[in-house]
C-alpha cells in the first residue's frame, strides 16, 4: 500500500482536502481515447480538424482531463488530473481531484487496442460512460483487473 500526501517528493494527496491522508492500493496514469486514424484525418483539415478531434475525444472521455491518474483506495476510485508537458517533467505534475466513484459500484471493461488497452468506465451515479486508454503492459492489465474486483486489496504486480 502507498501513502499519498502533500509532502515534498510525494505523489499528490488523495482526498477531498490536501491535509487529509488516504491510503491508496495502487494508481495508474490514463489518457483520453486515442486513434491513429482520427489523428491522420484531423491533420488533413488543419486547426479545425484538430479542434473537432479533441472535442470528440473529450466527449468520449466524459469530460475527463487529457491525462489523469486513477487511484484505487479501499472504498473509492479517485480521478486526479495530471498536467503533462515539457515544463512538468516526464510523468507530469499532479492536479486537483476531478471525480470520485464508489469502487463497489463501478463497471469497468477493456479490450486490446493495439499498443494500448481501451477501457470503458461506467459509474451508476454518473450519466456518462468514460472511455480512456492506458499503455499495454502487464502492470496496466493487472491494474484494470484491480478496478473490476472491489474485494481485491493488493496492488498490481
Amino acid at each position: 500500500m502507498r501513502q499519498f500526501g502533500g509532502r515534498a517528493g510525494c505523489p499528490p494527496a488523495i482526498g477531498r482536502a490536501a491535509r487529509s491522508w488516504e491510503t491508496a492500493i495502487d494508481a495508474c496514469v490514463f489518457s483520453r481515447p486515442t486513434s491513429y486514424a482520427a489523428d491522420k484525418a484531423a491533420q488533413q483539415f488543419g486547426l479545425f480538424g484538430r479542434f473537432v478531434k479533441e472535442q470528440t475525444q473529450k466527449a468520449l472521455a466524459g469530460d475527463l482531463p487529457r491525462h489523469f491518474v486513477l487511484a484505487v483506495t479501499a472504498e473509492d476510485v479517485v480521478v486526479l488530473e495530471r498536467r503533462m508537458g515539457t515544463t512538468h517533467g516526464a510523468m507530469g505534475q499532479p492536479g486537483p481531484e476531478v471525480a470520485r466513484w464508489r469502487r463497489a459500484t463501478l463497471n469497468v471493461t477493456w479490450k486490446d487496442g493495439g499498443y494500448v488497452y481501451d477501457a470503458s468506465i461506467t459509474a451508476p451515479d454518473a450519466t456518462d460512460r468514460h472511455r480512456c486508454c492506458v499503455g499495454k503492459m502487464p502492470l496496466s492489465e493487472d491494474f484494470l483487473r484491480l478496478l473490476t474486483d472491489p474485494a481485491r486489496m493488493t496492488p498490481a504486480a
